[in-house]
């Protein structure tokens, strides 16, 4: 009786602890943040432009639209980055793409860089679709590419299965915090837990008849392949595709050949 009075107060120590790091302070565990002062100046080799979005509940979104000078192409990248740093990490990223010949977009979320907000997953999914909304009124659906990094692929799925796009790019994602949560602790029964942030990329992926490309580093212990290897059953377009990278990482993907090669001609 002992034994099991034991076990059983284990049990509910690992039912509260774990609640309360994915419920109660998950926020913490998920974002990232720098902050900048409002008065900071950006500097990149690629023209850019700078604006400020206004959203639900006194949000102030910071985005950055990336083009030639007096010149906006007809082919964007709409960028939803990962969960750490702003946008003078993550809008460097724009040489690449200008060097395919596409213009690109992305925005810092609440809290990050300039950006300003109270958040909430509900709030984040709305501040997404207004930042494609906005990129709508200067470019065509056919000529959109959404393109979603880690903890942005929870941002983008949705927007990609509720408008009109090219195609869908994902780097290191997940399924869902759920499983991102199973991949670290796969001896912990998942259903126990609640999740403030849910961020279902598996549901959304299984409505989507689009174009989708995968891009996974074997070796990446923050969205290993076991929290999102599932998502290659949920990919319907007969052009979709997984591609592992032999010894990739979260953060290097970029330097493998695999991956300039695959959104090149995934993109073609």
């Amino acid at each position: 009786m002992t034994l099991f009075l034991w076990i059983l107060l284990a049990v509910v120590a690992l039912f509260l602890i774990g609640n309360f790091f994915t419920s109660v302070i998950q926020e913490k565990f998920i974002f990232r943040p720098v902050k900048l002062k409002s008065g900071f100046q950006f500097s990149f080799p690629v023209h850019f432009d700078e604006t400020f979005l206004d959203t639900k509940q006194g949000g102030h979104i910071n985005l950055l639209h990336f083009h030639p000078e007096n010149q906006i192409r007809q082919r964007v990248i709409l960028y939803y980055h990962g969960n750490a740093g702003n946008l003078i990490r993550w809008g460097a990223i724009s040489e690449y793409f200008d060097s395919l010949g596409y213009d690109f977009i992305s925005y810092d979320y609440r809290g990050f860089g300039k950006s300003e907000g109270k958040r909430n997953e509900h709030l984040f999914h709305s501040d997404a679709q207004l930042v494609y909304d906005w990129t709508l009124e200067r470019y065509s659906s056919e000529n959109m590419v959404l393109y979603g990094r880690s903890l942005g692929s929870g941002l983008v799925c949705p927007v990609a299965v509720n408008n009109k796009h090219k195609v869908l790019i994902l780097e290191t994602p997940f399924a869902s915090m759920r499983q991102l949560f199973q991949s670290y602790y796969p001896f912990l029964p998942s259903r126990l837990f609640s999740f403030k942030y849910q961020f279902q990329n598996d549901d959304q992926l299984r409505e989507l008849e689009s174009p989708v490309l995968i891009l996974q580093g074997i070796c990446d212990r923050i969205t290993p392949v076991s929290s999102n290897q599932v998502l290659k059953e949920c990919l319907n377009h007969e052009d979709s595709q997984y591609v592992l990278m032999d010894g990739g990482r979260h953060s290097d993907l970029s330097n493998y050949e695999l991956y300039h090669t695959s959104i090149e001609k995934f993109l073609r």
